[in-house]
C-alpha cells in the first residue's frame, strides 16, 4: 500500500478502486464487468468507451496485490490472505466503498439506453446484456451496497421513479436462465417503491412515499411493496408501509401468499411480530394450498417465528392444508427437532394424524431418517409405531428399512419389542 500511496494520483486512485471492488464486490467480477464499472462517471447519461481500463494497467497500478486469473476471466487477489487484510480494514482503507459501488451501479442502471424498459424477449434481453457487462451485476445488486451507504443519494431516488429504468433492471435482478423465454417469466410493473422494499431501502422509501408513490402498487404477479419487504426481512421498511396503510392482507397471485405467509416462511421473526401486532392481520390467513404461517415456519424449522405464532390468538396448531398435513407433519418430515417438540407440548395437535396419503408425522420423519424426532414421537401418547399408510400399505420401519436408515430401524424395532 505504501508502494501505492507513491504513485502519481491517477494511479492511485485507479488502485484503490480496483481493490475496494474486488473487496467489496458481492460476487466476483468478470474483467470485462470490472472494466466497465471502473469507467462509469456519476452523472454522464452513457458509458465513455475511453474510459475504459486494460486489465494490464490495473494490474500494474496495484503493485503486486491482484492478478489476472485467465481461467476464471478475473482480476484477484494474489492471495486470499489479501482479502481477508482489505475486508477487515476497509473501513481504514475504503470507508466510502459501499457508497461508491452503490453509485456506480445506479449510474449504470439509469443510462439513457435503459430508457426503453423492459425487453420483450430473450434475444433482446440477451443482447442488452452482452452490450453492457455491468448491468447483470448492478441490477442484482445496486441496493445491496446502497443499504450498506448512508445517507441515501438523491441518484437512488431519481433512479428509483424512473418507471422504464426501474423496469428494465428488475428483469435482470429477478430473470434467471433456465428454460426458453426465462427472461419473461418475471414479474412486469415493479415498481421504485417495489425494488426500496425488496433490498429495504428505508430512506429511499420515505422519500418515495413523501412524493405521492402508492405503497399498495401491485407487479404483474400481484406482489405488494409489502410483500417484497415482508419477504426480505425488512421490518424498517415494513413498518413504514403498514403506517402508510399497505393492505396487510394483500395476495399474490402465483400462491395466495399474505405479508405474514412469506415473513413466516423465511423466519422473520421481527417482521412477523410487527404484522401480528397490526389491526386486520389474520394469523391464520391460507395460502392456495391452505398452508397458515404456522404451517410455513413449521416446514422451514424457524423455531422463534413457531413459538411466536403457537403464542398467538386465532392459530390453529393442527390446521391441515390441501394434502392433509399439519404443521407438526410437515416439521417431523424436515427434521426439524425443536419445531418438533414445541408443537407436540401444544393443546389440540394430534401427534398421530394423518394426511391424504395415510402417512403420519412418525412415518413422514421415519422415512426421511430423522432419528431425533423418530425418539421424540415415540414418546408422546397416541402415536401408533405400527401405522399403515393408505397408499400402500406401508409403516414407518418399512419406510426406514427400505431407504437404509438403521438408527431409526432399531428405534422403531426396539419399540416394538417394549411394546409387546
Amino acid at each position: 500500500m505504501k508502494r501505492i500511496q507513491g504513485q502519481t494520483e491517477r494511479f492511485q486512485r485507479l488502485a484503490k478502486q480496483v481493490l475496494f471492488w474486488i473487496t467489496c464486490a458481492r460476487r466476483p467480477l468478470t474483467a470485462l464487468e470490472l472494466r466497465h464499472a471502473l469507467a462509469v462517471e456519476v452523472g454522464d447519461s452513457e458509458l465513455d468507451e475511453e474510459n475504459l481500463v486494460e486489465i494490464e494497467e490495473m494490474v500494474s497500478a496495484c503493485a503486486g496485490l491482484v492478478t489476472f486469473d485467465g481461467k476464471r476471466d478475473i482480476v484477484r487477489f494474489i492471495h486470499y490472505t489479501t482479502q481477508e487484510y482489505f475486508e477487515q480494514t476497509q473501513e481504514t482503507w475504503f470507508p466510502e466503498a459501499e457508497r461508491d459501488i452503490a453509485a456506480t451501479c445506479v449510474a449504470y442502471l439509469s443510462f439513457d439506453t435503459f430508457a426503453t424498459g423492459f425487453c420483450p424477449t430473450d434475444e433482446e434481453f440477451e443482447a442488452r446484456l452482452q452490450l453492457h457487462p455491468l448491468y447483470d451485476y448492478a441490477a442484482r445488486n445496486w441496493g445491496h451496497h446502497a443499504r450498506a451507504a448512508l445517507p441515501m443519494a438523491q441518484l437512488v431516488v431519481d433512479f428509483l421513479e424512473s418507471a422504464a429504468k426501474v423496469s428494465g433492471s428488475s428483469q435482470a435482478m429477478m430473470a434467471f436462465r433456465d428454460l426458453s423465454g426465462y427472461s419473461q417469466r418475471v414479474p412486469r410493473q415493479m415498481t421504485g417503491m417495489h425494488l426500496a422494499a425488496y433490498f429495504g431501502l428505508e430512506e429511499a422509501m420515505i422519500a418515495l412515499l413523501r412524493n405521492g408513490h402508492d405503497p399498495n402498487a401491485k407487479d404483474t404477479y400481484d406482489r405488494s411493496p409489502l410483500s417484497w419487504a415482508a419477504d426480505k426481512g425488512h421490518e424498517l421498511v415494513a413498518r413504514l408501509l403498514v403506517e402508510k396503510g399497505a393492505d396487510v392482507e394483500s395476495k399474490d397471485a402465483k400462491d395466495g401468499r399474505t405479508p405474514l405467509l412469506w415473513a413466516a416462511g423465511k423466519g422473520h421473526e421481527s417482521v412477523v411480530r410487527l404484522l401480528l401486532a397490526t389491526d386486520g392481520v389474520d394469523p391464520d390467513s391460507k395460502d392456495r394450498k391452505d398452508r397458515t404461517p404456522l404451517s410455513k415456519a413449521a416446514g422451514k424449522g424457524h423455531e422463534s417465528v413457531v413459538r411466536l405464532l403457537l403464542a398467538t390468538d386465532g392459530v390453529d396448531p393442527d390446521y391441515k392444508d390441501t394434502k392433509g398435513r399439519t404443521p407438526l407433519s410437515r416439521a417431523a418430515g424436515k427434521g426439524h427437532e425443536a419445531v418438533v417438540r414445541l408443537l407436540l407440548a401444544a393443546d389440540g395437535v394430534d401427534p398421530d394424524s394423518r394426511d391424504t396419503k395415510g402417512r403420519t408425522p412418525l412415518s413422514r420423519a421415519a422415512g426421511k431418517g430423522h432419528a431425533a424426532v423418530v425418539r421424540l414421537l415415540l414418546a408422546a401418547d397416541g402415536v401408533d409405531p405400527n401405522s399403515k399408510d393408505t397408499e400402500w400399505g406401508r409403516t414407518p420401519l418399512s419406510r426406514a428399512a427400505e431407504k437404509g436408515h438403521e438408527a431409526v430401524v432399531k428405534l422403531l424395532q426396539s419399540n416394538r419389542v417394549l411394546s409387546s
